[in-house]
């Protein structure tokens, strides 16, 4: 998924994330850093939504797409694909 949606000049990088709720339910949103300080309005997450359905798969298209400042990164300046989330119930 992240390599078709980083094709868009609009998106710099992107996070996937998987998160099991305490119902037992799944979310993977995507989050994106956009280029150039650029906005995800309608146009751009149809475009996100339909380059994930054509380029990989209608199953990967996520429910929520998340615009945040920056992705963490290593030491080493990879990404850093050892991401903990920690979910606690209401």
């Amino acid at each position: 998924m992240r390599d078709v949606v980083e094709r868009l000049p609009e998106i710099a990088e992107t996070l996937v994330i998987g998160a099991e709720e305490p119902d037992g339910d799944y979310q993977v949103p995507l989050s994106e850093v956009l280029a150039g300080g650029g906005e995800l309005d309608g146009r751009l997450h149809i475009r996100v939504c339909d380059a994930i359905r054509t380029g990989g798969s209608p199953g990967y298209v996520p429910a929520e797409v998340l615009v945040v400042p920056g992705v963490a990164r290593a030491h080493t300046s990879s990404l850093d694909r050892h991401v903990t989330l920690f979910w606690s119930a209401p």
